[in-house]
């Protein structure tokens, strides 16, 4: 296709308007990690290794979510093009149990998070820390996983504004919540790279709840549905089974 075309222009522009907001939430994301590793860096460079050694534990869990929830974006666009809107917010409600079920599995690995460390030859020095940054990681993947199906679904709606949105909060929160965590304020104890851990589960979960709260509330996005109407795994509405009951009775 020549370059100087409208066409060609055409599609640029919306190439563009699609992407610039995933560069910026990936840029996000990045700035988390950065922020976290400084900050375990100043407490102490003992800290900052016990959360790289974490997050390389963690990093496979988290990939493998995202890479499930990555399947939900062909799908969601698919129905989208054919006209089969009432079909998307089945889908979206369904990668959110998978992925909840998936969650619920890696929370397992807690069970075997010594015998990881040891099995990585972890210095004793720095396997408490691993392991409190580990856990609480682990029990952050439901709120990561819902943020995770709740934004491929808005991507497959070439909808990516919410994602980097949604990221900046997420990296709003971090930075204060390592603060916290990290170095004792407000009185709590000081957990050092533990707290690190402690603060990114609570940036999931704020950011799962705003993401929910963007699809309840954004006027583009509510006619979906998305989250407003129940359904089972056949994509039954659970509402129709009330009234079914109501009849009956």
């Amino acid at each position: 296709m020549p370059f100087n075309t409208p066409l060609y222009r055409l599609e640029l522009k919306q190439v563009l308007t699609i992407a610039w907001p995933l560069l910026i939430a990936q840029l996000t994301q990045i700035g988390m990690g950065v922020a976290d590793t400084i900050m375990a860096g100043q407490y102490s460079a003992l800290d900052m290794a016990s959360v790289a050694v974490g997050f390389s534990v963690m990093s496979p869990i988290l990939f493998f979510i995202q890479g499930v929830a990555l399947g939900l974006v062909p799908v969601v666009s698919n129905l989208l093009g054919c006209r089969s809107e009432q079909f998307i917010a089945v889908q979206a409600q369904h990668m959110v149990l998978i992925l909840l079920c998936i969650s619920v599995v890696f929370i397992n690995v807690y069970w075997f998070i010594d015998s990881i460390l040891l099995w990585f030859d972890v210095p004793a020095n720095m396997q408490p820390i691993t392991r409190d940054y580990i856990v609480y990681m682990l029990f952050a993947l439901p709120g990561f996983a819902i943020y995770q199906a709740v934004r491929q679904t808005c991507e497959g709606l070439s909808m990516t504004r919410p994602t980097m949105v949604i990221m900046f909060i997420g990296l709003l929160v971090n930075i204060p919540a390592n603060a916290v965590f990290i170095y004792g304020w407000f009185g709590l104890p000081q957990m050092g790279g533990a707290g690190c851990g402690l603060a990114t589960m609570l940036v999931y979960l704020v950011m799962a709840a705003a993401t929910i709260i963007y699809t309840i509330y954004a006027k583009q996005i509510q006619q979906f549905h998305l989250l407003l109407n129940l359904y089972d795994l056949n994509g039954i509405s659970l509402g129709s089974y009330y009234v079914l009951v109501f009849r009956l009775h």
